[in-house]
């Protein structure tokens, strides 16, 4: 959990876990040098109808791996996504964060909004299981919880890689 340590951006991970999921990814990008510049972490467990695998983002803008995790072509989310009533209302530690759905996925559901001055990224796959993403949806930073005593348990419930992080997409051009 050294990243968790390090990084520039928040390690959002979904607290508390929903029952029987599991943390089955973390990735970073940047200079390996530097502080990560964006963080990906992956949860899977039982959706409603299958299987759920959930990916949430944090990155400065202009990096774009939260985008190519949502399917974009670009780096950013367009201005068009804002144009749109907001998703969905998540709670990123102790402020409240406004998603809206990014609109043409089809195999994915996919949501970005702001925290902190940082894209957050939500995404859900399959498209059947979007609603892991609702208005309780409550993320912790991992570096504020590896930072001190909190009432969390000592040990976060890990599982096998999940493809989707392990085997990361090339970044837009």
């Amino acid at each position: 959990m050294d990243l968790a340590t390090s990084s520039r951006v928040p390690v959002w991970m979904p607290w508390p876990l929903p029952a029987d999921w599991l943390v089955t990814g973390l990735r970073s990008v940047g200079d390996p040098q530097e502080a990560a510049r964006g963080v990906v972490l992956a949860c899977s467990g039982p959706g409603v109808v299958s299987r759920a695998d959930l990916l949430v983002v944090a990155e400065e803008p202009g990096i774009g791996l939260g985008a190519r995790f949502a399917g974009l072509d670009a780096a950013d989310p367009g201005p068009e996504v804002t144009r749109l009533p907001a998703d969905v209302r998540i709670h990123a530690d102790d402020h409240v964060a406004v998603l809206w759905s990014v609109p043409g996925i089809s195999d994915r559901a996919a949501y970005v909004g702001e925290a902190a001055g940082l894209w957050i990224w939500v995404v859900v796959w399959p498209v059947t299981e979007w609603m892991v993403v609702h208005d309780d949806l409550r993320l912790t930073d991992l570096r504020s919880r590896l930072a001190g005593p909190g009432p969390y348990p000592p040990e976060l419930p890990f599982g096998d890689p999940t493809p989707l992080v392990t085997e990361l997409p090339p970044l837009p051009r």
